[in-house]
């Protein structure tokens, strides 16, 4: 079995950056859609590739999790890998805060995302949300960053 992280990283990368809703709930404060790539794997760049400008908010950060024993072996060969991956939206608010911007894009993440099994990719994997969680950040300024994450556990067959 290869490196089943890439293979999986790519498949999610192509499934977030292909759906045109995503496009439109990433495209805040009346810029166009596309406007940046918005869909960042592992950390988002100090300059957005596309629009040659730091990137603003909302966007969406994604990365292998850590995992403990992640592959079973089944007669001395590896079967099945569980690697596991974090889905970050990452949105801020200023004065009275509301998570309903990050919430709609968690919304539609999740309804490409979860309970997905993928035969087009080698190896194929079966993926579905384990798990979600929400972090708050205050600034100065009375500013508030707003993480909305979903962790995806991925099965994989050889």
């Amino acid at each position: 079995m290869a490196f089943e992280a890439g293979v999986i990283e790519g498949w999610i990368y192509a499934t977030l950056v292909a759906d045109s809703t995503l496009d439109d709930l990433l495209a805040a404060d009346n810029l166009p859609a596309n406007y940046q790539q918005g869909i960042y794997n592992t950390v988002a760049p100090e300059i957005d590739p596309v629009s040659r400008k730091a990137p603003r908010f909302p966007y969406v950060v994604f990365a292998m999790g850590g995992s403990s024993e992640d592959e079973t072996a089944l007669c001395g060969s590896r079967a099945f890998a569980r690697p596991s991956f974090r889905v970050t939206v990452w949105d801020n608010q200023s004065g009275s805060i509301s998570m309903l911007r990050a919430q709609q894009i968690m919304d539609r993440i999740d309804t490409l995302l979860d309970n997905q099994t993928v035969t087009s990719t080698s190896p194929r994997f079966y993926f579905r949300r384990g798990s979600t969680a929400e972090s708050f950040v205050l600034n100065t300024g009375g500013r508030t960053d707003i993480g909305v994450t979903a962790v995806y556990n991925a099965i994989t067959q050889s």
